[in-house]
């Protein structure tokens, strides 16, 4: 119990995953936000990439679909799948 009274005042640091995959496809919705999905088309992919409409243009140019990827970011879950959002050109390459 002691353990657990600890950790609940302790802060925590966020630590950045990276995830290598394939591009499977590229949709950009209409309202301008752009969703990358690899490993699988929707809704069979095992992460997403999600990139916001005010993040569009800082994260450059788009990957091809079948380009292998490499993204760094935070791992969060979107509907219960994988997601890692997307703000800046420096956290994918390909």
């Amino acid at each position: 119990i002691i353990a657990c009274m600890v950790l609940l005042f302790v802060p925590c640091s966020v630590m950045a995953d990276t995830y290598t995959g394939t591009v499977s496809e590229v949709k950009q919705f209409e309202r301008g936000a752009v969703a990358v999905n690899l490993d699988g088309n929707y809704p069979y992919q095992k992460m997403t990439l999600y990139i916001a409409l005010k993040d569009v243009e800082g994260a450059g140019t788009l990957p091809p679909v079948g380009s292998t990827i490499t993204v760094t970011g935070i791992v969060t879950k979107y509907k219960g799948r994988p997601e890692i959002k997307i703000r800046s050109k420096d956290q994918w390459k390909w």
